[in-house]
């Protein structure tokens, strides 16, 4: 999450890396010779570099303080669930307040589309769950679980549903400072999250658990 983004132009902004799943093979052949390991290197100077790079959008977001993976919008290919904690809300508007990104999973070519400059933007998250409030710090952590299992399914629905925490939130009518919050949000086909837009505010979660 302390990493600078594209050309080191955002200080801790943060990043995240995703390697795809390959077969033994494939893996074998990343070896530069049999008695080495293998190497995956970010700048791609003594290893592979990883499949996918994502940058924060602005400077201390740290996006990737936190990070989750779940079908949760129920097509059988897992998302990608950011959290950049320290990002400041809808339009910066909220200092601190935190921010989670959904990347809807796809394939590799649909991927492929996403990146500029070699990096994935936040701008091409297909969600964004914004922290209500200045030092929410939204997306401090960040639960759901692989479409493998039915683990991460609370309701038993047959859909995988995610929890995001804001460590700093301040409870019922912000009474309690940093008392901290828990936000549930149920699982749902892709037609009905565009029916909430690509804006949520955490206020539109499901269910909501305050701190005593």
């Amino acid at each position: 999450p302390l990493a600078d983004g594209l050309n080191n132009s955002l200080p801790d902004c943060g990043e995240v890396y995703v390697i795809f799943g390959r077969s033994i093979s494939d893996w074998e052949a990343l070896r530069v010779d049999t008695d080495s390991s293998i190497d995956i290197d970010i700048a791609g100077e003594v290893g592979k570099k990883p499949d996918l790079l994502f940058s924060g959008q602005d400077d201390m977001d740290l996006f990737g303080c936190s990070l989750a993976a779940g079908d949760i919008n129920n097509d059988e290919i897992d998302d990608l669930l950011v959290g950049a904690c320290y990002s400041d809300g809808l339009d910066n508007a909220s200092e601190d307040a935190g921010e989670v990104y959904i990347f809807f999973g796809r394939d590799n070519p649909a991927w492929q589309l996403l990146i500029e400059n070699e990096m994935i933007q936040p701008i091409n998250a297909d969600l964004v769950i914004y922290g209500a409030d200045t030092g929410d710090y939204l997306g401090s952590a960040i639960a759901s679980t692989s479409n493998h299992t039915q683990n991460g399914d609370v309701n038993g629905d047959g859909r995988i549903d995610f929890l995001l925490g804001a460590r700093g939130a301040d409870g019922v009518d912000n009474r309690k400072t940093d008392v901290g919050e828990a936000f549930l949000f149920l699982g749902r086909p892709d037609i009905e999250w565009e029916k909430l837009s690509r804006n949520i505010s955490v206020q539109s979660a499901d269910i909501r658990f305050v701190g005593v």
